[in-house]
C-alpha cells in the first residue's frame, strides 16, 4: 500500500522530490497494486494551471502491470491522505474525476509476467479502453508519451509521420516503433482531424480578388 507524491513542476522542483522517492521491493504473492490511490490523489490533490485558468486537460501517464484494487479504500484515505470519506469509492468513480482534469493513459509493459497475461490487460481495457497502451518495449516509454500527445493536442493525425519525425529528432528507431504499435488502437478509435483554413475570403463583387 504505497503511496508517494511529490512536486510535479518543470523546474528542479521535480529533481528534488524524485531523490526523495523509496524505491520499495518485494511485495505480495498477489496480481493487485494500489494505483487507485495515486488516482485518488491526481483527482483531488493536485493543482495544473492549465485547467484551472485555461479549462484545458494535463496530461497523466500511468505505468504498471498488475490490476488496480476495485474501490478506494476510506480507511486508507485517511491513514495516508487525511481525508475523511463517508464510504469507500469505486474505482470507476474515480476515473471520471480524474479524467475531468487529465488526459490519461495507462501503459502496460507486456515484456513482463504479468504485464503480458491477457486477464490483466482485459481488465485494463474495461477500465480505459484504448487508453490503455499495451508496450512491448519498456525503454520506449518516452516515445509513446511524446506521441500520445501529439494525438490529443491535434498536432500529430498520422502515426508514421510522428515516427518519422521522433526519428528524424534522433529517437531510436525501435523504441518509436513499439511506441507506435503501442498507439495504434488509441488513433484508430480518434475521429479525424478537422483542418482549420486561415486567410481571407473575398468580399462581395470582388471576384477572385480575395484571398483564402
Amino acid at each position: 500500500m504505497p503511496l508517494q507524491i511529490g512536486q510535479f513542476e518543470s523546474g528542479l522542483e521535480m529533481d528534488d522530490d524524485l531523490g526523495k522517492i523509496f524505491l520499495e521491493g518485494g511485495g505480495g504473492g498477489q496480481v493487485f497494486e494500489s494505483y487507485e490511490l495515486g488516482f485518488y490523489a491526481m483527482a483531488r490533490h493536485t493543482g495544473i494551471d492549465c485547467y484551472e485558468q485555461r479549462g484545458h486537460k494535463g496530461y497523466l501517464f500511468t505505468i504498471g502491470d498488475e490490476k488496480p484494487y476495485p474501490q478506494v479504500r476510506a480507511a486508507q484515505v485517511r491513514e495516508l491522505i487525511g481525508d475523511t470519506l463517508e464510504a469507500d469509492l469505486p474505482i470507476t468513480q474515480v476515473i471520471r474525476e480524474l479524467h475531468q482534469r487529465y488526459e490519461h493513459f495507462h501503459i502496460v509493459p507486456t515484456e513482463t509476467a504479468h504485464g503480458a497475461d491477457p486477464a490483466i490487460q482485459e481488465h485494463w481495457r474495461s477500465l480505459l479502453g484504448e487508453r490503455v497502451l499495451m508496450l512491448d518495449d519498456a525503454a520506449a516509454v518516452c516515445e509513446t508519451i511524446a506521441l500520445a500527445i501529439g494525438l490529443c493536442e491535434g498536432t500529430l493525425d498520422d502515426l508514421a509521420v510522428g515516427v518519422a519525425d521522433l526519428v528524424d529528432a534522433g529517437a531510436d528507431r525501435a523504441a518509436t516503433a513499439a511506441a507506435s504499435t503501442a498507439l495504434t488502437p488509441y488513433a484508430a478509435a480518434r475521429p479525424p482531424l478537422v483542418r482549420m483554413a486561415t486567410g481571407m475570403l473575398p468580399a462581395a463583387g470582388a471576384g477572385t480578388s480575395g484571398r483564402m
